[in-house]
């Protein structure tokens, strides 16, 4: 296995080291992150923490927004304060290891990573970064993108302070690949190497730490087990899950696109329910497996080499200076596929994983509801026993029960 050889260093005794892994995003980080909060008790016998401020869906998520302040969506003065988040570091060891994990810091501008730099002087930090080539990057960024269209379309609309319309819609189902890799809005900069200079500028370029996704370069063939080992964690103690949030094929994602773009055109409502559904069944058809077997996403070999090439001197300079190795990445090409169109899929393949995916969201569903109505029904029960307590207190003490 050629396995990095620069990154997994003997580290010095010193004060609380703390690892901010700052992304980027689909190369493993909502794996990582849920082994990290899901093993957050046991890895406490190994000196590492996993804080709990700030946190939601496994990330600290309030904390890295809390950073960037009033100018973010997702800012809460409530939630990931600073000064909570160094409360609870208070209470580790001095020699604890703490770990951070938000890929929102990715895109984080140099007002912020003052920020951070200031707020951790005091400590041993290293800033983590997996990236890994940008065709593939961004090919699966994209099917993310698409999966998450209603979460996308609502965080644009917050931003912009507009409701959501079907222009917003059009814009963000419409966008082609191309269009994608054009744009610098919806996405972090593939240009690692502008992106972790600049948290060099602040940190140093010692305490930038570059990891490399592919299978071959990673300690275990995965993300998981890489960064706990990094960290000094014992992979055997813990219960993981390599694949966490894996990008849906090409099938899915125009299944999906074909299925939202029904709903957009049904005027029922700007909060378009539908849109929802859709995207919830998307989520549904990962788990279809014969839908499951194009890892190439939507690229082909001509915007493959075209990315590649736009990123080619980035990658140089990010080969020489993190990694040692140039170039980073492995020389692997996909193979000239023709354009995705929902078309080339089987009409009954097409409607029989749809039809499972809106089973499986409507079995969802009715779970859901059968829980509220369960609640309810305790509810009335206990409000029904306090009642006759209340009740039998009151014929007790011949008088009212308050």
């Amino acid at each position: 296995m050629d396995e990095q050889k620069n990154d997994i260093r003997e580290w010095k005794a010193k004060p609380m080291r703390v690892f901010i892994h700052i992304g980027y995003t689909k190369t493993g980080t909502t794996s990582i992150q849920r082994a990290l909060y899901e093993n957050r008790e046991t890895i406490k016998q190994y000196n590492c923490y996993y804080p709990e401020t700030g946190i939601v869906n496994n990330h600290h998520f309030y904390f890295a927004h809390n950073i960037i302040g009033p100018a973010s969506p997702f800012f809460d003065r409530s939630k990931g304060r600073v000064e909570d988040m160094l409360d609870e570091m208070k209470s580790f060891p001095d020699d604890a290891t703490v770990i951070l994990s938000c890929e929102t810091m990715i895109r984080y501008a140099d007002q912020d990573i003052i920020k951070i730099r200031e707020i951790f002087k005091e400590f041993d930090v290293t800033i983590v970064a997996y990236v890994r080539r940008q065709d593939s990057w961004l090919s699966s960024q994209f099917i993310q993108v698409k999966k998450n269209i209603p979460l996308v379309v609502k965080d644009q609309a917050k931003r912009a302070g507009f409701r959501i319309t079907p222009e917003n819609l059009d814009h963000i189902i419409s966008e082609t690949f191309e269009d994608f890799c054009e744009s610098s809005t919806s996405r972090p900069s593939g240009d690692y190497f502008s992106v972790l200079e600049n948290w060099a500028k602040y940190f140093g370029t010692e305490r930038i730490l570059v990891r490399v996704f592919e299978r071959d370069k990673l300690v275990g063939g995965d993300a998981v087990t890489d960064f706990v080992s990094l960290v000094g964690i014992p992979t055997e103690s813990l219960s993981l899950d390599a694949h966490a949030n894996t990008s849906p094929d090409w099938k899915s994602c125009i299944a999906a696109l074909q299925l939202m773009n029904h709903a957009r055109d049904v005027d029922i409502g700007v909060n378009n329910w539908a849109v929802w559904f859709a995207a919830s069944a998307l989520n549904a058809s990962e788990e279809v497996q014969a839908w499951n077997d194009d890892s190439d996403g939507f690229l082909t070999l001509e915007n493959s080499r075209k990315i590649m090439q736009n990123y080619e001197e980035s990658n140089r300079q990010l080969g020489e200076k993190y990694l040692k190795q140039v170039p980073p990445f492995s020389d692997k090409e996909v193979r000239n596929v023709v354009q995705r169109d929902v078309n080339q899929i089987p009409r009954k393949e097409y409607i029989d994983a749809l039809s499972s995916s809106l089973i499986r969201v409507s079995k969802d569903l009715v779970k859901s509801t059968n829980r509220v109505k369960r609640l309810e029904s305790e509810i009335a029960l206990l409000q029904e026993d306090r009642t006759l307590s209340m009740e039998s207190a009151r014929a007790t003490s011949g008088g009212p029960v308050k």
